[in-house]
């Protein structure tokens, strides 16, 4: 082999590992940009469904109600996860907010001892959000049973519906 030829194959090589490189580092900044952060910070927060009753969580598999202030279990940790999503920790009964069994319509979001991973989405009433269940079209809204305390469960998104537009509020110590 040639000095020449050599030389050509470096000046290929070198040129082939600079092209893999911009490559590989385009690639990990599209990949960095599509982790994307939760639309709300981390941190305190009672979360209220109208005027003002608040989201309160029960006992261990008991679905979350809505209730005036003053009750015990108002108070809720945004966790921030990947992908812009989060898990909401309940600080009173160390609990977070799932849901009975899979994403369906009308299942009652539910004290659990394991994370889930909820969305937030902008309602456009009042700086509200919706919780919204990843991966399909629903929502968590007041349930439509007429049964004292209001419970919260799945349904599928109205755009004009206030019962579906939850107002995170900070905790100040």
């Amino acid at each position: 082999m040639t000095q020449q030829s050599l030389s050509r194959r470096r000046a290929l090589g070198t040129a082939a590992a600079t092209g893999l490189a911009a490559l590989f580092t385009a690639g990990a900044a599209r990949a960095a940009s599509s982790a994307r952060p939760a639309p709300l910070a981390a941190g305190t927060y009672t979360i209220a469904l109208g005027p003002g009753n608040l989201l309160t969580a029960g006992r261990i598999n008991e679905p979350l109600v809505i209730l005036p202030p003053g009750h015990e279990a108002q108070e809720w940790e945004v966790v921030a996860l990947t992908h812009g999503n989060i898990a909401l920790r309940n600080l009173g009964g160390n609990v977070y907010m799932g849901h009975q069994g899979t994403f369906h319509p009308h299942r009652f979001a539910v004290a659990t001892t394991t994370p889930f991973e909820w969305g937030l989405a902008p309602s456009g009433a009042f700086g509200g959000f919706r919780v919204t269940a990843p991966g399909s079209d629903l929502v968590l809204g007041q349930s439509p049973l007429l049964v004292s305390p209001l419970r919260v469960d799945l349904q599928y998104r109205r755009e004009a519906d206030l019962r579906q537009a939850w107002q995170f509020r900070p905790v100040t110590n």
